[in-house]
């Protein structure tokens, strides 16, 4: 019975450590966001769209866009030039910024502040030993493009009609899932070895 207790302890321990670790990466508000998006683009017209992420620093990539791959970049602003599908529609535009949040908000003071910077453990030589580093952070941002006379055509982009990223993680309800089936095991034999003595 006290193994039952002491798994079950070790159990609960990790879960909470899971949904501490969300919250810790949920305290970083994503770099403000605008893009310059060309009207008026014509089908198969070659059109260029500017991101901006503010002041901070991004490594910068672009989804790949009706089978067009640019090259990404880094820095506040990302620009890229494409080709228009030859449909006329709306069609999605989404760039992926990479940024750190340790060059941006530095970890305040546990007395002046509640705020949590998530780190990951650095053991590389360019860093002194067993130093937490903050974790690097990705935000998804789309823009809408109308290519030719979108009046009375349907969305033709098929990727808008999937679902949209909202950023959050399957990884929390997945470790939560599995610590219910452990624990369930855990009492079913428990429950066994019971009946059986």
């Amino acid at each position: 019975m006290l193994k039952i207790r002491v798994a079950f302890a070790t159990l609960l321990v990790a879960l909470l450590s899971v949904f501490a670790a969300s919250a810790a990466n949920a305290a970083y508000a994503p770099p403000p966001f605008q893009a310059e998006v060309p009207e008026d683009v014509d089908p198969g017209e070659q059109f260029t769209i500017t991101f901006d992420s503010g002041n901070i620093n991004c490594s910068w990539s672009l989804k790949t866009f009706h089978g067009q791959k640019p090259p990404g970049g880094s820095g506040t602003t990302y620009t890229v030039t494409l080709i228009a599908p030859k449909g006329n529609g709306h069609y999605t535009v989404t760039a992926l910024c990479t940024w750190d949040p340790a060059t941006v908000n530095s970890a305040a003071p546990a007395s002046t502040s509640d705020t949590v910077t998530p780190a990951v453990l650095s053991t590389s030589a360019t860093t002194s030993s067993d130093t937490l580093q903050a974790a690097r952070q990705t935000e998804s941002y789309s823009v809408q493009l109308e290519v030719g006379d979108t009046s009375s055509a349907d969305d033709a982009d098929d990727e808008s009609s999937a679902l949209p990223n909202t950023g959050g993680s399957t990884l929390t309800l997945l470790a939560i899932g599995a610590g219910l089936v452990v624990v369930g095991g855990g009492v079913t034999i428990a429950a066994r070895r019971r009946k059986t003595a």
